[in-house]
């Protein structure tokens, strides 16, 4: 039963940080010595959980950077930097932050542009990928497996103002979505009525609606397949 959970455990922290699994075989060793000290059962609990956060973050902030160097793969900024930054501070600490260092230059010269043309704007970016190993899954997406393919917040206006905003209404940046509108294409329906339940699991819809709203006609803008959940709450990029 113990071996089961600990297996659970190592498998839940590999699947949402990719280290984390590694990081807490690890410190295993480590939590005798705690029990050795501590006799209640809540306070080796809450000694166990701390000396994982602890060894965690260290290993996180200090270590994995150095050690995705040689798999090509850089840290996205943790702070805001040249008006680019995380939407959570989360997607830092789960080491979802990483992508090739020419994604990482495009992006932080895109939110230079940006500011520069439309005074005060920020970037905020969502999920890239792991630090280590192609073809390593990013959960829950299907492409984010190779430092290769992020995904950037869109600029809202403010529902009461009017006026532009850095904010996003969405905590973590996903599952806020523009329905279509009478005549436009019903692209979730026709997605649901072929079987893909997934498709609108956060009530998303494709962004080739918004491309012909918006009059976009740049041929890079493409439609991603029924296969993935809707894409119209952030502008997902990728390298050749």
């Amino acid at each position: 039963m113990i071996f089961l959970r600990r297996l659970l455990i190592f498998f839940f922290l590999t699947l949402i940080t990719q280290v984390g699994g590694v990081i807490y075989i690890l410190v295993l060793p480590l939590r005798k010595l705690l029990y050795q000290r501590l006799s209640a059962k809540w306070q080796r609990i809450v000694a166990h959980s701390l000396l994982f956060i602890v060894v965690y973050l260290s290993t996180t902030v200090l270590l994995v950077p150095l050690l995705a160097r040689p798999f090509g793969r850089v840290p996205l900024v943790i702070s805001r930097q040249h008006h680019l930054g995380p939407q959570n501070v989360l997607t830092c600490l789960l080491n979802r932050n990483y992508v090739r260092p020419r994604l990482k230059e495009i992006a932080e010269q895109t939110a230079i542009e940006m500011n520069r043309e439309f005074p005060g704007t920020e970037i905020n970016y969502l999920d890239a990928s792991f630090p280590f190993i192609d073809k390593f899954p990013l959960f829950p997406h299907l492409s984010h497996n190779d430092g290769k393919k992020l995904d950037l917040s869109f600029c809202y206006l403010d529902s009461k103002t009017g006026l532009s905003t850095n904010n996003t209404p969405s905590f973590c940046g996903y599952g806020i979505c523009e329905e279509p509108r009478p005549g436009e294409r019903d692209q979730p329906c026709l997605c649901g009525q072929q079987g893909y339940w997934e498709y609108s699991l956060m009530r998303r819809i494709v962004p080739q609606h918004l491309k012909a709203r918006l009059g976009l006609n740049y041929d890079k803008i493409r439609y991603h397949g029924c296969h993935a959940v809707r894409h119209d709450d952030h502008i997902h990029v990728q390298l050749q």
